[in-house]
């Protein structure tokens, strides 16, 4: 559980009536929270929040606790956040240079002598 380990946590499975504030009441209970964003989806779907903590070991803690207790009646899923696919990184760009043979790092090495 160290810097690995996301600072924002994923709830979801959330009653329509939880509302921020109580989110970070009860999740500040167990460690210090920056804040709270819930996501009211209009289609119907339950709505879920990311919370933030200062430190990587509240949100550890907080997972641990929270996944599975009962807010305003509903089991709620918490989870670690996760960056969406549409805004990881773009490796595709990057040259892969250890498939390359001996002789081009000797090349390389000697100047392409």
């Amino acid at each position: 559980m160290g810097k690995n380990m996301p600072k924002t946590l994923y709830v979801g499975n959330l009653s329509r009536d939880v509302t921020e504030a109580l989110i970070l009441q009860l999740f500040f209970q167990i460690g210090l929270c920056i804040n709270c964003k819930m996501i009211m989806d209009m289609a119907g779907n339950d709505p879920y929040c990311f919370v933030e903590f200062y430190e990587h070991r509240h949100a550890a803690a907080s997972l641990i606790a929270m996944d599975g207790q009962k807010i305003m009646g509903k089991e709620v899923k918490v989870n670690r956040a996760t960056i969406p696919s549409s805004q990881k990184k773009d490796t595709s760009n990057s040259t892969v240079v250890s498939t390359l043979c001996s002789q081009v790092f000797s090349s390389l090495e000697h100047g392409f002598t």
